[in-house]
C-alpha cells in the first residue's frame, strides 16, 4: 500500500515560503483539512495533484475559455515572480518498506514558458513547464539540489502504482476514485455514457471483456457495411441482365432422333 507522508511547497500559489504538511499521524490514517474558503486547502491537493498526474484537472478543463492571443508574465501557481517553485510528495511503500519522493520543479531561469501553446504561460500548460525527478533517497525532501537526479517522464509515477507492464494511467482515474473537486462533485455524472463505461469498467476489473466487446461490435459493423455492399453489387448485376420470358422449343435438327 502507497500513502502520503508528507508535502513541501515553496513558492506555490498563496503560500512563499517552504513550507512542508504532515500526514504520517501514527494515531490515525485518515486525515481532514477543514476551515474555511482561502485558507490553503485546495492548494494542497494541488500539490499531490500535480505530483501524481502532472497537471491541474480544473484548470485545464477551461482551456476553452482561456485567452490564448498574449503571453503571460508568470505561471498562475507561481506566488512570487524570479523565484522558482519547488513542490514535492513524500510517498511510503509499505509492502517494500520504501520511500519515494517526487519533485516538481520549476526553475524560473530554465524551464520552459510554454510547451502546447505559441504564448507564454497559458494556464492549462501549466503542468507542462514542471520538471519532475524521482528518488528513494529521502534526504532530498529537506534540499534542493537536484544536480544528481535526472527528469524522469510521468508514466514513471504511473508505474510506482501500477507496474511497468501496466496501460493504466493514473490522470485517467485520479479523479474518479481518488480527489472530487469541491465544485465539480458531479463529475463522473457529466461524463459521456463511453467515457462512463471505460471508467466502470476499471472500476470493476472488466477491461478486457470491454475491449473483447468493443472489437466484436466493429467486426459486427464492418460485416454488416460488407453486407450492404454485397447486396447493392447484386441488384446491379439482376438489373443489368436482359429480361427472359418463358416460351415454346423448337427442333433444330428435324432428321435427328430425340
Amino acid at each position: 500500500m502507497i500513502e502520503v507522508t508528507k508535502i513541501s511547497l515553496e513558492n506555490f500559489k498563496g503560500i512563499k515560503p517552504k513550507t512542508v504538511f504532515y500526514f504520517d499521524n501514527e494515531a490515525t490514517s485518515v486525515n481532514i483539512l477543514s476551515g474555511p474558503n482561502g485558507f490553503g486547502k485546495t492548494t494542497i491537493f494541488d500539490v499531490i495533484e500535480i505530483c501524481l498526474t502532472g497537471g491541474f484537472k480544473r484548470v485545464e478543463i477551461f482551456d476553452n475559455v482561456q485567452k490564448k492571443n498574449k503571453h503571460n508574465n508568470k505561471p498562475f501557481f507561481q506566488n512570487t515572480d524570479g523565484e522558482d517553485v519547488i513542490l514535492k510528495l513524500w510517498l511510503y511503500n509499505s509492502l517494500t518498506n520504501t520511500n519515494h519522493i517526487i519533485i516538481k520543479h520549476y526553475d524560473d531561469d530554465e524551464s520552459p514558458t510554454k510547451k502546447k501553446y505559441g504564448r507564454d504561460f497559458i494556464p492549462s500548460d501549466a503542468g507542462n513547464i514542471f520538471t519532475t525527478y524521482l528518488t528513494t533517497d529521502s534526504t532530498l525532501f529537506a534540499e534542493n539540489d537536484f544536480s544528481e537526479l535526472s527528469p524522469i517522464p510521468q508514466i514513471e509515477i504511473n508505474n510506482l502504482f501500477y507496474g511497468g507492464n501496466s496501460t493504466v494511467d493514473l490522470a485517467s482515474i485520479y479523479y474518479l476514485f481518488n480527489y472530487i473537486q469541491q465544485e465539480d462533485s458531479i463529475y463522473f455524472l457529466r461524463k459521456n455514457e463511453d467515457d462512463k463505461g471505460a471508467s466502470l469498467g476499471f472500476l470493476f476489473n472488466i477491461e478486457k471483456e470491454e475491449r473483447e466487446k468493443q472489437k466484436l461490435h466493429e467486426l459486427k459493423i464492418n460485416l454488416t457495411s460488407q453486407e450492404i455492399s454485397i447486396n447493392k453489387q447484386l441488384a446491379f448485376l439482376r438489373d443489368s441482365l436482359p429480361s427472359a420470358h418463358k416460351g415454346d422449343y423448337q427442333k433444330l435438327f428435324q432428321e435427328k432422333k430425340s
